[in-house]
């Protein structure tokens, strides 16, 4: 599935084509983080506007020769669904992102460049684009109450962003509904331009506010028409009310409005206005720019009879009618709240607003983020920091913006009136000091991270949960409520999922289980290491002792020539269900690159080395990392060493050997081989019907999941790690340290009787005879390299001292086979 992918919104002509899920992976991975970031810190839109001229995009449906619908040259058979914060009003998008990306035809979901909303990207078919968007988009709002805020264009750009928790799952399923356009209205009758002209010159309070109201109504996106309409006519039966309008007058404009609008019933949209004209009615109220006359004149402590006169002569509605309004302002609390502020009055008097000050107080600011649980720790050398947000004990970290929306969301939320001033007088402050009450020496300023975070030890590990969290010991799991949360933790240690205690049985008949049994080739022994080797990565705590990086590797497979699609990818994806798993390329990963742990992050518990490439990567050099502590460079960004106690275990998957011998090498790593159960041909979706995990799981296989795991851990806790000599790892490390054509020949040794004078294996005529088998070049390969070969298949090598022909020549004595167990 490609894309155009193109430097900068300016550019529309020679993009270059790329896969989409490398595109995904850098938006994960942080390709473009550094720009991304720059826009996020924007203090205004127009700065963003301008920052993202300079941020690369892609187009998600196809490749194209020019940005635009004629320029296609062929579908990706994707679409991209833009879902923002302005368009869904009220919605917890956090939550309603996971039901997305738990949806069966959810591709990818990933957080927008602005850091406010985020994008879904569903797989369609190639024939029907804007059929199919349609479709979908009615489909989220009927499915998960979402409005999409995108356009079925298939050209529609899409720029890249950064999220370390992008969603993917390649196998979603194709959303095959299609949405025909509405059939064309006839053209309505043109509507008087006084109809629609709202805020003219010398224009009455009350048609001011039915043309706000009206533009409303003629503006609200599709899917939310019918919401718009009825709290637009709610409002309006208010103006009628309090004198400001005719009800006929409202009712008219607002059936004009609603008609200029795609709606599949008429009749009912005339009913929705009806009602909530009536409705609105038992409610007088006043338009917000007559409200705010209220609170001035109540500010200088006028008579409320004067007030009302004084609208009364203004607005041309009875005094009788606007009372009722009036009393609701004037009756509104008027609460101290002086939170992060200060009100310094003229001579002591509380009058007209012309006579106090309101002043932004930074040090009640920087105690009040205090209170609402921002923090900073820091993060590395020269000062930098970082900026966190607590609450019942959870951490999470968050951006400088995110501060700013926080306290901007504070004083929106504020009743109109407070401390005798206006909630859109502190509004307009804040937004006016914005840049230095959020400077970074001022945030600088925050209380540092009070409080330890709660981590494994020597005899416990920890899980959490969304509905509690649970404690594993050598005994058994306990499971707890979060009022009982000792310490601190990160946000993403909650795993969206719920836990419910099932004994062992009830967990082994977890699918999950039968591929394990599956993999280790129906061995109990073997079995009991994979598990408690997957106990092991799950448990947090870390003694430099036993500190080893666990390996899975394929247990029969030809050097160079792997067997793929054993399942080792999906024994790191169970690992990743419970804890922090950050991937390594393994295939492109250097040591002598000073950035190669720039994705490890503070709560990454494995860092886990895919594709390990075992033929160009000294494990030696992982021996400090797996031991000490780590030291992690990130481009632009200042140094971070992260303790041993907190740095993350290590795992690989590989489909060579990890080269190295001797005891620091096995001191260093567990080793666990995979039975030729599964492959490309045979794999566990053919097996049981489903995916694994979020490809197919439901809820209660998920419950079981969860049970079986933390089994794996209580078992690692109770037991250790299980160390299994295998014939099989042995014989594939041998091949990889010699050749095929050595192993064949040394195999073929084992069978021979000894020189027929002495019975001896002369190593010279067995060098000989490999020569003149294979063709290899003796000066390349010599007698003491065969010699090396042949110790390391197993040979004893042994001088011969007799006074002889062959005085001093080596030859040896066949090895004995020897596989065991140590514990």
């Amino acid at each position: 599935m490609m894309v155009s992918l193109f430097s900068s919104i300016q550019q529309i002509t020679n993009g270059t084509t790329a896969a989409i899920e490398d595109v995904l992976g850098g938006i994960q991975h942080g390709e473009w983080r550094e720009v991304v970031e720059q826009v996020r810190t924007c203090e205004t839109k127009t700065e963003q506007r301008e920052a993202k001229k300079r941020v690369p995009y892609f187009t998600v449906s196809g490749t194209f020769s020019k940005r635009n619908d004629a320029g296609l040259l062929q579908h990706s058979g994707m679409v991209c669904l833009d879902i923002d914060a302005d368009k869904n009003p009220g919605t917890d998008l956090r939550a309603a992102r996971a039901l997305v990306e738990d949806d069966d035809y959810t591709f990818a979901v990933a957080t927008s460049i602005s850091g406010l909303g985020w994008f879904a990207i569903v797989r369609i078919p190639t024939t029907h684009h804007e059929q199919s968007f349609r479709a979908l988009a009615a489909y989220y709002l009927e499915q998960f109450g979402l409005v999409v805020d995108s356009l079925p264009d298939v050209s529609r750009p899409r720029f890249v962003s950064y999220d370390p928790h992008l969603y993917y799952n390649p196998e979603a399923e194709v959303f095959a509904e299609v949405l025909a356009a509405p059939a064309p209205k006839p053209t309505p009758a043109p509507v008087p331009a006084s109809s629609f002209q709202a805020g003219r010159r010398g224009e009455g309070y009350g048609p001011a506010a039915l043309r706000t109201a009206v533009n409303k109504v003629l503006s609200a996106p599709d899917g939310q028409k019918h919401y718009t309409l009825n709290k637009m006519a709610f409002l309006c039966g208010g103006y009628v009310a309090a004198g400001l309008l005719s009800e006929a007058e409202a009712r008219e404009q607002l059936r004009q409005a609603i008609g200029c609008r795609e709606v599949t019933d008429s009749k009912n949209a005339w009913k929705t206005i009806d009602d909530g004209l009536k409705a609105g009615q038992a409610k007088p109220v006043l338009p917000e720019n007559m409200q705010r006359i209220v609170r001035q004149h109540q500010r200088e402590e006028s008579k409320r009879e004067t007030i009302i006169q004084t609208l009364a002569v203004t607005s041309g509605a009875s005094a009788a009618a606007l009372a009722p309004a009036v009393d609701a302002v004037l009756a509104e609390p008027n609460p101290t709240l002086l939170t992060f502020w200060r009100v310094v009055y003229k001579e002591g008097k509380r009058a007209a607003q012309d006579t106090y000050k309101l002043l932004l107080d930074r040090t009640k600011l920087r105690d009040w983020l205090r209170d609402e649980g921002f923090s900073f720790r820091p993060a590395g050398a020269g000062g930098a920091v970082e900026f966190l947000h607590t609450h019942d004990n959870i951490v999470r970290l968050v951006e400088r913006y995110e501060l700013k929306q926080h306290v901007i969301g504070y004083v929106e939320q504020l009743p109109p009136r407070f401390d005798h001033i206006e909630r859109d007088d502190l509004l307009e402050a804040v937004l006016t000091q914005v840049r230095s009450l959020f400077d970074k020496e001022v945030l600088d300023c925050l209380p540092p991270l009070a409080g330890q975070f709660l981590t494994d030890d020597a005899t416990t590990a920890r899980y959490f949960f969304r509905n509690c969290w649970v404690e594993v010991t050598a005994t058994g799991v306990q499971v707890l409520t979060y009022t009982a949360l000792p310490g601190l933790i990160w946000e993403s240690q909650v795993r969206p999922h719920d836990f419910v205690a099932l004994d062992h049985l009830s967990a082994q008949t977890c699918d999950f289980h039968t591929f394990t049994v599956n993999i280790t080739g129906g061995d109990p022994l073997r079995l009991d290491a994979l598990q408690r080797a997957m106990g092991y990565l799950l448990h947090g705590h870390k003694d430099d002792a036993q500190a080893r990086a666990v390996i899975f590797v394929d247990q029969v497979a030809t050097a160079g020539q792997p067997a793929g699609g054993t399942g080792k990818s999906l024994l790191m994806r169970a690992i990743g269900e419970l804890v922090k798993v950050t991937q390594l390329p393994g295939a492109t990963f250097r040591f002598d690159d000073d950035f190669r742990f720039a994705l490890v992050e503070d709560d990454t518990r494995i860092a886990y080395f895919d594709e390990w490439d075992g033929r160009r990567l000294p494990f030696k050099k992982l021996f400090t990392e797996i031991t000490s502590d780590m030291v992690v460079n990130r481009k632009n960004k200042p140094q971070i060493v992260i303790p041993f106690a907190r740095s993350p275990k290590f795992a690989i998957t590989t489909n060579d050997m990890v080269a190295g011998q001797g005891s620091s090498h096995e001191r260093r790593k567990i080793e666990i081989a995979l039975a030729p159960h599964y492959s490309e041909r045979h794999t566990p979706k053919d097996e049981f019907g489903t995916g694994f995990f979020n490809q197919g799981w439901d809820a209660s296989e998920y419950k079981r999941f969860f049970n079986l795991a933390l089994g794996w851990v209580q078992q690692y806790l109770a037991h250790g790690l299980l160390l299994l000599d295998s014939d099989d790892i042995q014989a594939r490390k041998i091949e990889q340290d010699t050749s095929p054509e050595f192993v064949e020949f040394a195999q073929a040794v084992m069978t021979l009787e000894g020189n027929p004078l002495d019975n001896k294996l002369w190593a010279a005529d067995l060098y000989n005879q490999f020569i003149d088998e294979t063709g290899e070049s003796r000066s390349r390969f010599t007698l003491r390299h065969f010699m090396k070969w042949m110790e390391r298949f197993g040979y004893t090598k042994v001088r011969n001292k007799r006074r002889d022909e062959r005085q001093n020549q080596f030859f040896f004595i066949k090895p004995q086979s020897d596989c065991g167990t140590k514990s």
